[in-house]
């Protein structure tokens, strides 16, 4: 079962013929309860609970424009982005008891990520040079941080079925989790560790050449720069695997060039891209 809440807000003024002021607000939360029968069998062999409640949180504000008599066409803005705990279960409450009660944890993450970027792109008609011939340059600049709480309860064999979010075995919430004391259990051992908030920044950029041949005919050529952050993997590792409990940035770039070449005949529209 999953329950999805959220309010989203666009304001544009214009405030002057060539200058547009847009902000885009939005704000979601997520409540999902997912119970699984991993191995499809009567047996409790791989049973899952998961519980997830999150909050995100999201704010952008853009100004764009045109210059030198529309020949140039800009945008710039900032964009903030958070999301959080919203509950006990915080980012995730995984519990799995596989063959029988043999292994038998649940794993709790709390965690809160934030970005913030600063970007603007410009497209320049080159028409005084070729007729259709355009440029496409942009650049942003992420600032991103990641950290929280993470927690592991392990329980005896005889403890059959999934028992988290119980009366005997509650969720324990984010505050519970930094403080190291899970509260009331029915787990033989506990385990929490606070995770320091991890920094990550990186710029990227778009550059592209287009030349509209036609209204029908489109050649173009680009390249680009794309980054996703790095975080912590949950549940908590032990001391084996500790070593990937996190997880570095990946950055792609890639090039690209193509067409964009649009017919129509006998009543039929098409396209080859």
């Amino acid at each position: 079962v999953t329950k999805i809440w959220g309010v989203s807000n666009t304001t544009t003024i214009e405030l002057s013929d060539n200058i547009t002021l847009k902000n885009i607000f939005g704000y979601r939360t997520n409540d999902s309860v997912t119970v699984g029968d991993n191995d499809g069998s009567p047996f409790d062999i791989v049973d899952t609970y998961n519980i997830i409640q999150t909050k995100i949180l999201t704010e952008e504000l853009q100004a764009s424009g045109s210059l030198f008599n529309d020949k140039l066409k800009y945008t710039v803005g900032g964009f903030y982005f958070k999301q959080s705990p919203d509950g006990p279960a915080g980012t995730q409450a995984l519990e799995v008891n596989a063959f029988f009660g043999l292994s038998h944890t649940a794993g709790y993450s709390y965690f809160t990520d934030k970005s913030k970027a600063l970007y603007g792109q410009v497209d320049y008609s080159l028409d005084w040079l070729i007729d259709g011939l355009s440029l496409t340059a942009g650049y942003r600049q992420t600032w991103d941080t990641s950290g929280g709480c993470v927690a592991q309860q392990v329980f005896a064999y005889s403890t059959t079925g999934v028992v988290q979010n119980t009366a005997d075995n509650p969720l324990p919430g984010e505050k519970a989790c930094k403080s190291g004391n899970l509260g009331q259990t029915v787990a033989t051992s506990t385990t929490t560790a606070i995770l320091p908030a991890a920094h990550f920044k990186k710029g990227t950029y778009n550059l592209g050449l287009n030349w509209q041949i036609t209204p029908d005919a489109l050649i173009y050529g680009a390249t680009r720069r794309g980054y996703r952050a790095g975080s912590y993997n949950s549940p908590l590792y032990d001391a084996f695997l500790s070593g990937v409990q996190t997880f570095r940035p990946e950055t792609l770039d890639d090039i690209e060039i193509g067409t964009k070449l649009r017919w129509r005949g006998s009543g039929m529209n098409g396209s080859f891209d």
